[in-house]
């Protein structure tokens, strides 16, 4: 900072990046760009409500029972689930949206054809 005021460097030509959310996760974690990841609950803790999920592709994530997309607030560890991937604390990526395949299926299925189930 230079007289109380951001310093700007002319000579340096800094850009925003404009690639989606989806983009940075992948180039952070090294994983293919996608909308939605498949993994398995490895660990949860009902008390603090937080939880473990472990990617198809081996990476572990945490996630805590709000991310549930069903609001149960508890999700039995084995479960497969379909989740998203979001920046969270530390600089570290947290799983959100978290919803059983079959669920995550349903919902689908059900907004394609303009019903509810």
């Amino acid at each position: 900072m230079e007289n109380g005021r951001a310093c700007h460097r002319a000579d340096r030509d800094v850009e925003a990046s404009l690639l989606p959310l989806d983009a940075h996760v992948a180039a952070a974690t090294g994983a293919p760009t996608s909308l939605s990841w498949t993994g398995a609950v490895t660990a949860f803790d009902g008390l603090s409500g937080l939880g473990v999920v472990e990617a198809a592709s081996g990476e572990r994530f945490a996630f805590h029972c709000t991310s549930l997309v069903d609001g149960s607030r508890h999700i039995d560890a084995g479960r497969t689930v379909s989740f998203r991937l979001r920046p969270g604390h530390l600089g570290r990526f947290e799983a959100v949206n978290l919803g059983t395949v079959d669920e995550v299926a349903g919902e689908v299925s059900a907004a394609k054809f303009g019903r509810r189930e």
